[in-house]
């Protein structure tokens, strides 16, 4: 690429033709740098030191003069042009065919540098390079001496062997890369360095060519605002990289880093000026001479996950890349990926706060090439750099993961790289200075980066979450149909510890791999029952609630683990109203009340509303079934009642928010059929609210009748009396417990107490499920008897029995419905293992996180994630420097040392023992500004009250039995006052009649409620099938694209 600094200043006419657009007419000659530096100078990009090549010949170039050395007295030159100052020492200018004159210095690639001089002479890694290194036997006498179209030797799949892999005592690299063994229903890549030939064809001036490369002590502000510069990789990564030639092009020789000053949040219509400085970000894709236009932007967001969930995610998101870039050119122009692909898609890992972020993690990264430790700079122009972001092209993939190794007391990587059959990936690491929670983070993708590199598709991704190797194909693929705002597919639950999805393997290995996945998995749910719970609710999910709702077209919830938006969709209020909810917490003068905090905990459920609700739009949110991502859940009952919490308040309260605002939807561009089929979905949405609003005080009433019922059965007055009393109390215990520790004691600090709860529920769960095998059977029975020597038996014969009646219809309307959605998707390991855990579990779901959610609504926190604190990194502030005419310069960081050992420093790091984690300090944890606890005192009281009053009206308890009886005797003549055996015995079978009626009532309602809802949902599991098939059908045929 050309640079704005790199032009020849001796033709005036030449130096206008290749002006980018941030340069300025100063003049960028850098003058007057007298500062001494005892520092080892970054080395610049080396080429292949492998002479199993030969050479090739070139024709004769002019012989330049050395370059100055350290002890050079720079105050005496009045002008000097830059590369002769980014010269580390030792630096030769390599033959080349090219002219070469005073003026043409810009060509930092053509010097050849001596690595001695960054190797300290005491060494032992400098004895090693020095007496074996093959590199020595350079015959002009340079260690590093190579000729400039010198190629790398073809990809090597045997562990790297590297002269420095002793150096300061570092662990061996043989462990970081591992052979590649490809998956056999993959295709081949051949020629891997078809990639950087084709590049230099299509960008030729980016052929060993930087923008701006920092020098030893500064670097120039681009335009006068732009921290950007580029900074050498280092020279053991790039000997690793498998394509011949990448040396010569910047994105894979040089890493840019931007210490970014400008705020997301100001990029907005009101802010021309920040729009235009956002939109005008010197980022790689807007500098090339052909700029490369972005199909798909990948953003992964992460906190302070390790480098194996790091990779897992990694590896997924390669791999789907990897599979774009394999599909055939149908030849009707319809293919818009191809061998094009990675030149299309950009990848965005964004860390959640410096000072969280995971060491291993980090360390994976540098090794992937996309970050360097020192040269992060925490000020420029006195204004705090709110975001570091480096940008680099990176060549290698993600091999098979070691879980023998997961406790790290080995030397083995749990992570190893792999150099065959890879492709490049355009990688963007962006590392907020601040913990700001996962909002802001989508926030400066979509308000910084997106409007920089206007992607047509956003995939939004937490790290930790794998998507399936084609996974992110199929969602991308959704957006053939232009209504279509917003996709989502699969969350799977990571079960068993065994392979991931994307790990290659041969054909036979498929069907082993399998059973042994299936086998582990099945393990996994007998150990741990709450798993097992989670992902039967996470299945029924699945094929249940999210294919009907893509049918109805509102999917009420986009999950922000794995889902993509167009970005055309996203601009204007849904991205607004999507950010709100950051603004708000730092809103003093109008804080938000407690029901709008907690209905941001859900903010992608405010952004799926105005999606579908957006003025004079017809977008519609769909549900892609076939594609999946595996992710963690959480293994212990305080991390899940932590995050259940978060979803609960929020989701119920975002359906409020919805419903209140449902009208919008008649004012859309939608047609009738949808405005119709949206109605009926909000209708939904209500019944389904009400019913979670009543769900307390509903469970009991069950469980009381179930348990009163049972003693008219086999079983016995007494018998089944005394068991009714016994479970009556251990439920009243148990809610109780709930409520007493649910107030100011957080599920972290009384685990023992929530799991005795959990049992305690699990316990009635049993004794449920007991009453209605009990009342099944009684059932039966009774109706045979009552039908024995009739003819005319009917199907209507059992169902006139109320017990037999509501009995069918409760089963059928939840077991049965489970079995048929489950077999539609052909997906039915969840019903054999996880089926009698989430029926064990499922009282304490109702029960006690209903209870710790409501009882905290004043909590709006995101767990851990918290911390405001800027930690202190030992890099030194960039200072203003002012030189010649006005130029702004900046010193780096005194960070800043050997790019090589900082690599190998990260390789150390990710096969050192230990997790890599930071310890947080909770001290540091920003305290809200509004005191909700008044909120959720009125909030909790008027659900009580609510649930109470259903109680009462039900069971005739809580003092109203007592007023119906003095009113009965106050309306029957002569018998106000009398106590007769006669009275008593009218009033309790008149009490007894009143309460089985009003019980049948009851169930009645109920159960008919639940049965209309299993019906819509099947209905519109069933319909979808059906509509998805012919959707993605008719776009593959049509090829309709946007």
């Amino acid at each position: 690429m050309q640079s704005p600094f790199d032009f020849d200043d001796s033709d005036p006419e030449d130096q206008d033709s290749r002006r980018g657009p941030f340069v300025s007419s100063d003049d960028y000659e850098l003058n007057n740098w007298d500062r001494p530096t005892s520092r080892r100078r970054p080395p610049p990009p080396h080429t292949s030191t492998q002479h199993s090549v030969p050479q090739i010949s070139h024709t004769p170039s002019h012989t330049l003069p050395p370059p100055p050395s350290d002890d050079f007295d720079f105050a005496n030159v009045s002008s000097l042009s830059q590369t002769h100052l980014l010269n580390p020492p030792a630096a030769y200018h390599r033959p080349t065919s090219r002219s070469s004159t005073s003026s043409s210095l810009k060509d930092y690639a053509n010097y050849s540098y001596d690595f001695d001089d960054y190797l300290p002479k005491d060494d032992e890694g400098y004895q090693l390079h020095t007496e074996e290194s093959p590199i020595n036997s350079s015959p002009n006498g340079s260690s590093a001496f190579v000729s400039p179209n010198s190629s790398s030797s073809p990809p090597n799949t045997a562990p790297y062997n590297n002269p420095y892999q002793s150096f300061n005592g570092y662990a061996s690299s043989n462990n970081i890369f591992q052979p590649f063994q490809r998956d056999s229903d993959e295709p081949e890549i051949f020629n891997q360095d078809s990639f950087v030939e084709e590049e230099k064809k299509v960008q030729p001036s980016t052929v060993a060519n930087t923008e701006n490369v920092a020098g030893t002590e500064k670097v120039k502000l681009l335009n006068g605002e732009y921290y950007s510069f580029d900074y050498p990789v280092p020279k053991l990564l790039l000997d690793k990289i498998p394509f011949q030639g990448a040396k010569d092009l910047t994105e894979f020789s040089y890493l840019r880093y931007h210490a970014i000053t400008a705020d997301p949040k100001d990029y907005n219509p009101g802010n021309p000026f920040a729009r235009n400085y956002i939109e005008n970000y010197p980022l790689r894709q807007k500098w090339y001479p052909i700029q490369r236009e972005t199909e798909l932007m990948v953003v992964c967001t992460m906190y302070n996950e390790d480098e194996v969930l790091l990779a897992r995610t990694l590896k997924g998101v390669f791999k789907n890349i990897k599979h774009m870039y394999n599909l055939p050119d149908k030849g009707d122009g319809s293919q818009v990926f191809g061998r094009s692909a990675w030149k299309k898609i950009v990848v965005v890992v964004v860390a959640d706060g410096r000072n969280k972020l995971n060491d291993k993690a980090k360390s994976l990264l540098t090794l992937l090439g996309c970050y360097q430790e020192g040269i992060i700079q925490e000020k420029v122009n006195d204004k705090d750099v709110k975001a570091h972001l480096f940008e680099y092209t990176t060549s290698f993939g993600i091999g098979k993961f070691d879980y023998s190794a997961r406790d790290n007391t080995s030397a083995h990587c749990r992570v190893p790289l792999v150099t065959d059959q890879t492709i490049p990936v355009q990688l963007m690491f962006l590392l907020k200075e601040k913990n700001a929670q996962k909002i802001n983070s989508h926030r400066w993708a979509l308000n910084f980066l997106c409007p920089n590199l206007r992607p047509k598709v956003v995939c939004l991704i937490d790290v930790g979450t794998e998507p399936g190797p084609d996974s992110i194909y199929k969602l991308w693929e959704a957006f053939k149909d232009p209504q279509v705002a917003g996709v989502c597919g699969e969350i799977r639950a990571m079960l068993g510890r065994h392979a991931s999805a994307n790990d290659e393997i041969s054909l036979f290995g498929k069907l082993g791999l399998w059973i042994v996945c299936k086998l582990s998995d099945l393990w996994a749910c007998v150990r741990n029952p709450l798993v097992a719970a989670q992902n039967f609710e996470y299945k029924m999910s699945n094929v249940l609630d999210k294919p009907t709702e893509s049918f109805y077209g509102f999917v009420t919830v986009l999950p922000g683990a794995f889902s993509a938006y167009r970005y055309e969709a996203l601009q204007g209020d849904p991205l607004e109203a999507y950010f709100h909810g950051e603004d708000m917490k730092t809103d003093t003068e109008k804080p938000a009340g407690v029901l709008e905090s907690n209905m941001y905990l859900a903010e992608d459920r405010i952004l799926c509303y105005q999606l579908v609700s957006k003025p004079h739009s017809s977008f519609l949110l769909r549900y892609v079934h076939d594609s999946f991502a595996v992710t963690d859940v959480p293994g212990s009952v305080d991390e899940f009642m932590a995050q259940r919490r978060r979803w609960l308040n929020g989701s119920f309260f975002a359906a409020l928010y919805s419903l209140i605002h449902f009208y919008r939807i008649l004012g859309c561009s939608h047609g009738f059929g949808r405005k119709l089929l949206l109605v009926l979905e909000m209708v939904y949405q209500f019944t389904s609210i009400i019913l979670s609003w009543f769900a307390l005080a509903t469970y009991f009433l069950i469980f009381r009748i179930l348990t009163l019922q049972v003693i008219n059965t086999s079983i016995g007055y007494n018998v089944g009396n005394v068991l009714a009393v016994v479970f009556l109390w251990i439920y009243i215990a148990a809610a109780a417990l709930t409520f007493i520790i649910s107030f100011g004691n957080k599920p972290n600090e009384n685990k023992r107490l929530y799991q005795l709860a959990f049992a305690l529920f699990a316990i009635i769960g049993i004794y449920m499920m007991f009453c209605v095998i009990v009342l099944t059977i009684t059932a039966v029975q009774n109706i045979m008897s009552s039908i024995a020597g009739q003819t005319d038996i009917t199907a209507i014969t059992y169902f006139k029995n109320s017990t037999f009646r509501n009995l069918t219809i409760s089963l059928a309307s939840t077991y049965v419905l489970y079995i048929l959605s489950s077999l539609l998707f052909f997906d039915t390991f969840h019903l054999i293992a996880c089926t009698l855990q989430y029926l064990l579990l499922n009282p304490a779901y109702v029960n006690v996180l209903s209870i710790y959610a409501f009882c905290n609504i004043d909590d709006i926190s995101w767990g851990t994630k918290g911390a405001l604190k800027t930690e202190d990194s030992g890099s030194k502030k960039a200072a203003n420097v002012v030189a010649g005419t006005g130029d702004k310069e900046l010193l780096l960081s005194e960070a800043l040392s050997d790019p090589d050992e900082l690599y190998l420093k990260a390789q150390k790091e990710l096969q050192s023992s230990g997790d890599g984690s930071k310890k947080s300090d909770t001290s540091n944890i920003k305290q809200s500004l509004t005191n909700y606890a008044k909120g959720r005192t009125y909030a909790v009281l008027f659900w009580l009250a609510s649930n109470f009053a259903l109680l009462v009206v039900v069971l005739r308890t809580g003092g109203l039995d007592d007023y119906i009886s003095i009113h009965d005797q106050t309306e029957t003549p002569g018998v106000v006052g009398t106590t007769t055996p006669a009275a008593t015995t009218t009033a309790t079978l008149r009490k007894r009649n009143y309460d089985e009626k009003t019980a049948s009532i009851f169930m009645t309602v109920i159960l008919w409620i639940v049965a209309a809802m299993a019906l819509f949902r099947f209905v519109g599991c069933v319909f979808y099938r059906i509509d998805f098939f012919v959707r993605r059908r008719k776009h593959r045929r049509s090829g309709v694209y946007y």
